[in-house]
């Protein structure tokens, strides 16, 4: 879900670090636009330090209906307003990754206040921009709104993939079984039942039990 955003965001980083001073993007606040706007994705500029966004690209502030890219003053705030309550935790993850200067990347999902007043589902990933010597001072999010769910034919094609073994397995966790009352009950180590877990979640294309109920509640088999 996250790979394409890491893969853009990495090329971005590369291209600032190549053609900027890392700790020094606002004195190049024009060459730095045109860099990030070249992106067809949502991106915001944070400032690590402060724990708050400074810069957005054409397509986020177009989202969002602000009227410039570098924010100020009052845009903070309403910044922050964007944020469904379901999803303000993202702003506690944000600031715990700024604060422990991690170098790896921070995957989200959010929803946001887009500019015809309903909340978007959108997804982000972070990473911050380190210059050698220097501890980092500014963080790059690259995000894209979650535009469509799976179809009926998408779902039944994924489950075609399972096997009999895993779908047994699914069913069994839908109904709220342990690993351990499965494993008893098809003659299988608990072992076997977590590596057939894995594996219908990859195939699935989920992440969690709870995406797992949703799925087959709706496309029961």
């Amino acid at each position: 879900m996250y790979k394409n955003l890491q893969s853009e965001l990495d090329n971005l980083i590369e291209n600032i670090s190549e053609n900027f001073e890392t700790n020094d993007i606002t004195n190049n606040s024009e060459a730095f636009l045109e860099v990030i706007n070249s992106s067809p994705y949502l991106i915001t500029l944070h400032d690590v330090d402060l724990y708050r966004p400074v810069c957005l690209n054409n397509n986020f502030r177009d989202f969002y209906g602000f009227k410039n890219n570098w924010l100020a003053g009052m845009d903070y705030m309403y910044y922050i307003k964007t944020m469904h309550v379901s999803t303000l935790n993202t702003l506690v993850k944000s600031v715990a990754f700024f604060k422990q200067k991690n170098d790896g990347y921070l995957n989200l999902k959010y929803q946001l206040l887009h500019n015809s007043n309903s909340y978007k589902k959108v997804i982000g990933s972070t990473k911050l921009l380190v210059s050698e010597g220097n501890k980092p001072k500014y963080a790059l999010t690259v995000a894209k709104q979650i535009t469509h769910h799976k179809t009926i034919e998408q779902v039944h094609t994924l489950v075609s993939t399972l096997t009999t073994k895993e779908k047994e397995i699914a069913r069994a966790l839908l109904h709220g079984k342990t690993k351990k009352q499965i494993a008893l009950e098809l003659s299988i180590s608990e072992h076997t039942v977590h590596t057939h877990t894995k594996k219908i979640y990859k195939k699935l294309n989920i992440n969690k039990i709870q995406e797992l109920i949703v799925l087959l509640e709706n496309f029961p088999f």
